[in-house]
């Protein structure tokens, strides 16, 4: 009885398993497909409205609610690690004061994120690696700067398994970008997946995508 129980549950693992990874790949032709119709749910810095934006829980928030995609901001440390932040400074959305380019990783997560109406909460700031490995085979991302720091993020991008990555002209990523609001003249994007690496092409686009 044991081993049919044991059994059962392994197969329900891998059909959930499997069931995620075709909604992630189903998500990544239609992005890659110009000719698509699918219109893209994305949930921009996540589910800012019951969570602090750019949080661990408002990416789970997104996810639970269904979104197709969500967008997060980046910021460099003094220690050059990246943490999802929209701002420069720390004031609006941390209980820090600040440049975040004077504080390294760990003194910055001594701090906690406030609410949209500026209430302190219990989250922390989270770092990209966090973000990143909360949205692995989940949810597609978009990295909002993720172009200007392409080459600083793509280690991190690499250790979270997540680095298959390509850049599309901005005409064959009109949907989104018009999701996104960007002008979709002025958008290009990048695409990665947790699979093998082609050759990195240089490029500075103004965000990225990737699952």
């Amino acid at each position: 009885m044991t081993r049919k129980i044991i059994f059962l549950l392994s197969v329900l693992l891998v059909s959930l398993s499997a069931e995620a990874e075709s909604r992630i790949d189903k998500l990544l032709r239609n992005l890659h497909d110009k000719n698509s119709q699918y219109v893209f749910v994305i949930a921009h810095r996540g589910d800012w409205r019951n969570a602090p934006e750019n949080s661990i829980q408002c990416i789970e928030n997104a996810i639970a609610m269904g979104a197709d995609m969500v967008e997060l901001d980046i910021q460099q440390t003094k220690d050059n690690n990246f943490i999802c932040m929209h701002d420069a400074t720390l004031d609006r959305t941390s209980t820090g004061k600040g440049a975040i380019k004077n504080y390294t990783t760990t003194e910055l997560k001594q701090f906690v994120l406030k609410s949209g109406n500026g209430i302190k909460t219990r989250r922390s700031i989270p770092t990209l690696e966090e973000a990143l490995m909360t949205c692995k085979d989940r949810i597609l991302v978009n990295i909002d700067k993720g172009g200007t720091y392409i080459k600083e993020i793509l280690p991190i991008i690499r250790k979270c398994g997540m680095v298959r990555l390509g850049t599309r002209p901005a005409h064959e990523q009109g949907r989104a970008c018009t999701a996104q609001r960007y002008p979709v003249h002025e958008c290009q994007r990048c695409i990665c997946h947790s699979q093998s690496l082609p050759p990195f092409q240089e490029s500075r686009p103004d965000s990225c995508s990737f699952s």
